[in-house]
C-alpha cells in the first residue's frame, strides 16, 4: 500500500476522533449546564477550541507520513486526556464546588499539548 493511502487513513481517523471528542465534550458541557445556554457559549467554544486547532493542524501539516502520525498520536492523546478528565471529575468522583473548573483547565492543558505536538510535527518536516 502506498504512503498516500496511509496518509488518507490517518487523516480520516484523526478527523473521526476529533468529531467524537468535540461532540462528547459539548455533550458533557450541556449536561452540566442543564441544556444549551447562550451565556455559556464562550466557555463551550473554549472547550472545543483545542479540537478545532487539531483539525486544522491535521489538514495543513499532514504532508508526509511522519507528520500525519505525530498529529494522529497527539489527537489521540489529547482527546483521551480530555475525556478521562471530564468524566472522572464530573461523574466518577463526588462533586465539589470546584469541579466545574475542569471546563477551564482541561482546554488549557489540551492547548499546551496541541502546541507541543504541533511543534514536534513541524520539526519532522
Amino acid at each position: 500500500m502506498s504512503n498516500t493511502r496511509y496518509l488518507e487513513y490517518l487523516r480520516y481517523a484523526t478527523r473521526m476522533i476529533l468529531v467524537v471528542a468535540s461532540v462528547g465534550t459539548l455533550g458533557v458541557m450541556f449536561d452540566q449546564q442543564g441544556g444549551f445556554s447562550v451565556g455559556a457559549l464562550p466557555l463551550d467554544l473554549i472547550g472545543i477550541s483545542p479540537y478545532v486547532f487539531l483539525a486544522r493542524m491535521s489538514s495543513t501539516m499532514g504532508k508526509n507520513l511522519s507528520q500525519s502520525l505525530v498529529v494522529f498520536i497527539g489527537t489521540l492523546a489529547i482527546s483521551a486526556f480530555g475525556a478521562y478528565t471530564l468524566i472522572d471529575s464530573l461523574y466518577l468522583t463526588p462533586l465539589d464546588p470546584q469541579s466545574p473548573l475542569v471546563f477551564v483547565f482541561v482546554p488549557a492543558y489540551q492547548w499546551a499539548g496541541a502546541l507541543a505536538f504541533a511543534f514536534l510535527a513541524k520539526v519532522l518536516v
